[in-house]
């Protein structure tokens, strides 16, 4: 869900970190939160949010400056990261930091981007 001010909003199941719902570690908690019932802000983000795609294990958000930043499952490269490493952190799409991008889309082991000068960019398998 993405709130009227840009905030983005995300219940279910966090497996992967793909709604981005990990917390930061404490003394007594992993930081890592498994699911959320209720719709929960998702507080990694910094900007405000234009447009986000959930696929079945990892998300794409797109911000109002034009960042596209991925999280969740990175088993076949769908996070644009340049490898298939796991990770639950958020963080840009490598090499399209100088892109704008218009829309973006998940599949189940793939994401899509078109920018705004209607090129379609797509990675993972």
């Amino acid at each position: 869900l993405i709130s009227n001010e840009g905030d983005l909003y995300a219940c279910g199941n966090n497996k992967y970190n793909k709604l981005g719902l990990d917390e930061g570690k404490g003394w007594f908690f992993s930081g890592e939160v498994k699911e959320s019932l209720v719709p929960k802000r998702v507080h990694a983000v910094k900007h405000k949010v234009y447009d986000a795609s959930l696929g079945p294990n990892h998300t794409i958000i797109l911000t109002e400056m034009g960042e596209m930043i991925t999280f969740g499952r990175n088993s076949e490269g769908q996070l644009g990261r340049g490898h298939s490493r796991s990770t639950r952190g958020l963080d840009q799409v490598k090499g399209m930091q100088v892109r704008i991008g218009a829309t973006v889309s998940c599949g189940s082991t793939y994401t899509v981007v078109c920018s705004v000068d209607n090129v379609l960019y797509f990675w993972g398998t």
